[in-house]
């Protein structure tokens, strides 16, 4: 794929995440303002929108700027790693969330703190790069001299 369609592609994903959560977002204020739903209705939704987004930022994005190929078999398994703990770090967002008025809602915001600083690591090692940031061949070069 070339660089000119790949970046209209992320664009267009982009566009297409944030829609799809803004929508989820007007229609939980709408249902709160307008339908006078139950409280318990909140948290189920607040979660399917947080599983939207990450289905389509780090389910179906990759996939269509086909951002696997030439990565190797750490790497891939590097980014299993770090999809699965953004996953959990979103469901504690949205445990924390749907239970705010409870004292164990922060028992979710430290779930999603903790992914959180450890996704990093699992994508560095993804993207190729040392957890300073610098890329891995480079520092293999250096050890080498």
């Amino acid at each position: 794929m070339d660089k000119q369609r790949k970046l209209k592609l992320v664009k267009a994903l982009n566009v297409l995440v944030i829609l799809a959560v803004v929508g989820i977002f007007a229609y939980l204020l709408y249902s709160a303002l307008v339908l006078k739903t139950f409280p318990s209705f909140y948290g189920p939704m607040m979660c399917i929108a947080l599983a939207v987004f990450w289905a389509l930022n780090d389910v179906a994005a990759p996939l269509l700027r086909e951002d696997f190929k030439g990565k190797t078999p750490e790497q891939m398994d590097a980014y299993r790693k770090f999809a699965a703990a953004e996953l959990a770090g979103y469901a504690g967002l949205g445990y924390f969330a749907s239970t705010v008025e409870s004292q164990t809602g922060i028992y979710g915001a430290v779930v999603f703190a903790a992914t959180m600083m450890m996704k990093r690591k699992f994508h560095n090692v993804y993207l190729g790069l040392n957890e300073d940031g610098t890329p891995i061949t480079e520092t293999k070069e250096k050890t080498e001299e």
